[in-house]
């Protein structure tokens, strides 16, 4: 790209910022090589979408993560790994890392699970979940929470009974609809075959579930 080109660029006539940067051909190759991992590089390297792993994959992954180390993980652990991260890549890996933090022997069994899992809510939490929720609002967190709290979906018939026997008053100008129609169109949850609503995300409804605070939401 030349300057004239890139002083045209819809990005720099909104920010009215250009950085430059002089190389050698020699320093240019250290800051774009994908192998030196130069801070820089991000910049200039193509960007890779990692997507979902399949539970094979999942399992092939940690099988050669682990090898050589004399530890493995029993199947139902493997099972529960895919189960709550989806074969998300980076919950994934911090499931792994807490489990193998606080493996006792060198068969890493389900009853540290929990110990690992909520080390990994956490850690995704902040690093994810946190900024999700940071602008719910109060409504939207308690319906979240009613949802998270429900393994099954939850019609909005239900909803709405729950939120009358429980005291959890909305706004008369609101509605649980209205909140639900929100909290879909940020894909914080979904509706399953029947119409009804879900939070299908495992992690994500284990954090709302031992995180969520309604007074750190926003408010309306």
């Amino acid at each position: 790209m030349t300057l004239k080109s890139a002083l045209s660029t819809e990005s720099l006539m909104e920010t009215k910022i250009l950085v430059g940067l002089a190389s050698t051909s020699t320093s240019w190759l250290e800051i774009t090589s994908v192998q030196k991992h130069h801070p820089l590089s991000r910049y200039f390297l193509s960007r890779v979408e990692l997507t979902s792993l399949t539970e094979k994959e999942v399992q092939e992954t940690i099988r050669e993560s682990l090898a050589g180390t004399e530890v493995s993980f029993t199947q139902e652990v493997m099972q529960n790994i895919f189960e709550y991260s989806s074969g998300h890549p980076f919950e994934m890996q911090l499931l792994c890392y807490h489990l193998f933090s606080n493996h006792l022997s060198r068969i890493v069994e389900i009853d540290i699970w929990e110990k690992a899992l909520q080390a990994t809510v956490r850690d995704v939490g902040n690093a994810i979940f946190e900024k999700w929720c940071s602008d719910l609002s109060i409504d939207e967190a308690k319906v979240l929470r009613i949802l998270a709290e429900n393994e099954n979906s939850v019609a909005l018939e239900k909803l709405a009974t729950t939120f009358e026997t429980e005291n959890l008053m909305i706004p008369p100008n609101y509605s649980v609809e209205e909140v639900l129609k929100s909290l879909l169109q940020r894909k914080l949850i979904s509706r399953d075959i029947y119409g009804n609503y879900i939070v299908k995300d495992l992690m994500f409804r284990t954090y709302l579930i031992t995180h969520l605070n309604y007074n750190s939401t926003g408010s309306h």
